[in-house]
This record gives C-alpha cells, structure tokens and sequence, in this order.
C-alpha cells in the first residue's frame, strides 16, 4: 500500500467518524504530508488505536467479509469500544465494511466515546485488487468507486 492509498483511507475515516449525526461530532481530522492533523485545533493527531474485526470463533457469522459494523450487530461491537477508550485508543480500524448498510450507531457510539473509525477500503469486491502498476494506475477504478461511496 502506498501512502496515496493509505491516505484515502484514513481521509474516508475522518469524513466517516463525523458523518452521522451526532451531539458529540468530533473534530474532521486532516493528513498533510505523513501526519494526520485537527482541522479545528491544527494540533497534531496522533493515532493511537487498534484494528478491529470482532470475528466470532464459531456460528454463522464465523466468516471473512462480514461487516460487523452495522446497526444490526450492535449486540457484538457494542461492548467492546468502552474498553478500547478507557485503554486510550482514540481510532479504531475496521474491516469489510458494506457502504450500502448504516453504520450510525457505530459511528456514534465511537464519536461519543472521543474515537475515530479508519476505514480499510479492502475487501472481496469484484475488481478490487490493487495491481503492480505503478501509482496511480494501480489503484483499479472499482477500488476508487468503493472508497467514494465509503465516503459519500
């Protein structure tokens, strides 16, 4: 991955931690160079976070590919991001989100607990893989597609 690539994502994490409405929204964070800053503040962002894929070890969600971020698996992510803000994470990665569902109560539970989501534009979508090509062409237009609608 590139930092072209790797600064999609963490820009389609900040527009998406502050997208849902919520009475918490936090600040849209902004990458310049190699670091991200607050767009309010112009303070330094640093990340410090986790990556996230609440994969059960059995049952039928036991799956690659499952968005366990929507509205629907509250049951499963809920619990767990208390914990992660009380160990001091501030951005939380996830994985094989679907743009199609909503996410707005993930995305508000992490903005009330002062958390960012990095999204990972990845996933098995028909056209998705990044080539050997060189930038930018290596990036094929169903990937950027997908990172627009995450975005949008």
């Amino acid at each position: 991955m590139t930092l072209s690539l790797a600064s999609l994502a963490l820009a389609a994490a900040a527009v998406l931690s502050v997208a849902s409405p919520s009475v918490n929204a936090l600040n849209p964070i902004t990458i310049k160079g190699y670091k991200m800053f607050d767009v309010q503040s112009g303070e330094y962002f640093a990340a410090k976070g986790i990556a996230y894929y609440p994969r059960p070890n059995a049952g039928e969600l036991d799956a690659n590919n499952v968005d366990f971020f929507t509205d629907d698996h509250y049951d499963i992510w809920s619990k767990d991001l208390p914990y992660m803000a009380a160990a001091g994470a501030n951005a939380v990665r996830v994985y094989a989100v679907d743009p199609s569902k909503s996410h707005d109560k993930f995305m508000c539970a992490l903005s009330s607990l002062g958390m960012y989501a990095l999204v990972d534009l990845g996933a098995s979508c028909e056209g998705c893989a990044i080539s050997n090509d060189k930038y930018p062409a290596c990036y094929p237009p169903s990937l950027k597609a997908r990172g627009e609608h995450i975005i949008l």
